[in-house]
């Protein structure tokens, strides 16, 4: 059971990154160079990001 709720949640992940690739702007400039500063100097503040409400509200309104 839960490892179905982490599968689903990944393929909404996946969705959302699929999507912005392809309607954003700013997502289709990226390259894994212009990412590479952000991807290694923010992981350490994903934990508090992750626990906000602010973060639940917007991930929900990413999956639908």
């Amino acid at each position: 059971m839960e490892q179905d709720k982490r599968a689903a949640a990944t393929l909404r992940l996946l969705k959302i990154m699929d999507e912005l690739r392809e309607k954003c702007p700013w997502d289709r400039k990226q390259t894994f160079e212009t990412l590479r500063g952000n991807t290694i100097e923010r992981p350490t503040n994903w934990p508090t990001l992750f626990s906000t409400a602010t973060w639940r509200a917007s991930a929900r309104s990413w999956a639908t």
